[in-house]
């Protein structure tokens, strides 16, 4: 004897509604809002918000992968934007 029946939910009324869908959202905010919103960000990251920090980075720069023959030594080659030079740490 099973805890649940083959074929019945779990939940039966399913998720509920939210009432602030996405779609909402995108439309009360304007390309002024976003702007505002992204200056924040990078002001509280240069502040030493970590979390702001984090999520600028995570959104903005790929993360570093081992490729090929360079797996095995410690060289990574870092392309610095808006800059044509290359550095190698």
């Amino acid at each position: 004897m099973s805890k649940f029946e083959k074929g019945t939910s779990g939940n039966p009324a399913g998720r509920p509604a939210s009432n602030m869908t996405a779609a909402k959202l995108r439309e009360l905010i304007t390309a002024d809002d976003v702007q505002g919103i992204l200056s924040a960000i990078v002001e509280q990251a240069k502040a030493g918000d970590i979390q702001a920090a984090k999520l600028i980075l995570d959104r903005v720069l790929p993360p570093l992968k081992s490729i090929g023959e360079n797996s095995n030594n410690n060289e990574v080659t870092i392309t610095v934007f808006n800059s044509p030079s290359v550095k190698r740490v």
